[in-house]
């Protein structure tokens, strides 16, 4: 049986906001997500979600939490399999953070678990496939320790 954990889970403000502020966007149907990878003394995960609103009422938001709370737990063993060949490829233990924001346009009321597997798992191989490029592989991709993307300039 697989549990998640409460420490995989992203819960305060400000790490959200450095979510936002440093990881990159992926897109799905109906979700956007945000990843960032950062420095920890062992490999693994954490997730954070954000449901607006204007999603739909607080029974649906709650459904859509739950599917994806689902997702993590049925898809930790591949995620952190993921996270293991970044931290081959950084040569340190790196820690993947994802904030999967619900879009407006999504529709909580004909989502079900497989439509989120579906949409979610190949997001999740994408980030840790460009997230591996940016570590070591391409060095026109390989992130500066404590850059951010989006500075202001200064003009």
């Amino acid at each position: 049986m697989l549990n998640l954990s409460q420490g995989l889970r992203i819960r305060k403000r400000p790490e959200y906001l450095v979510c936002y502020e440093e990881g990159r966007r992926f897109a799905s149907r109906s979700f956007m997500v945000f990843a960032r990878v950062c420095p920890c003394d062992e490999p693994g995960f954490r997730f954070g979600m954000a449901v607006s609103k204007k999603v739909g009422s607080a029974v649906r938001r709650n459904r859509v939490k739950r599917l994806i709370r689902e997702f993590f737990r049925l898809r930790q063993v591949g995620i952190r399999e993921g996270v293991a060949k970044l931290s081959a490829v950084a040569g340190a233990p790196v820690c993947l953070e994802f904030v999967c924001v619900v879009k407006r346009s999504a529709r909580p009321e004909s989502m079900d678990l497989a439509v989120v597997d579906e949409e979610l798992w190949p997001v999740v191989n994408k980030v840790v496939k460009t997230m591996g490029k940016r570590l070591g592989g391409d060095p026109a991709h390989r992130d500066v320790q404590g850059a951010r993307r989006n500075q202001p300039s200064g003009n």
